[in-house]
């Protein structure tokens, strides 16, 4: 009977482990724009941040993603966007200071794209568009 529990075992800790992964991924999406200022907050000042966040410019600069779609002409107002950077990289909510067409336009612009994963989890950017 020993044999029989021990699967039993190794497949209980591999469901649990599943669940620890999938409940990590849904909260990166399901975090609320004061949470993710918080992580913002707490992470923007770390090396390993300024070095991912330098990479993130670059690439979001050669894409010309900022530009894409025209934003910038969809408002005067300036809007910070909170990017939510999941551990493979996807770019979950995007969460902005302002309401409005400018502010909808980039949150659509960035929110579903994929990156290089970031060194940590969840990862919060912030983009200031003026």
């Amino acid at each position: 009977m020993k044999p029989l529990l021990r699967p039993m075992i190794l497949i209980l800790a591999l469901a649990q482990l599943s669940s620890t992964v999938d409940a990590q991924a849904l909260a990166e999406h399901e975090l609320t724009n004061a949470q993710a200022l918080q992580i913002w907050d707490s992470t923007k000042d770390r090396e390993q941040y300024q070095s991912y966040g330098y990479a993130f410019v670059q690439w979001n600069n050669r894409l010309q993603l900022d530009t894409k779609n025209s934003c910038y002409s969809k408002g005067d107002e300036q809007v910070t966007l909170l990017i939510v950077i999941s551990g493979k990289g996807e770019i979950g909510p995007v969460f902005t200071s302002v309401e409005g067409e400018k502010a909808e336009c980039f949150r659509l612009t960035y929110q579903g794209l994929k990156f290089d994963a970031p060194p940590f989890s969840p990862l919060v950017l912030e983009l200031v568009m003026k």
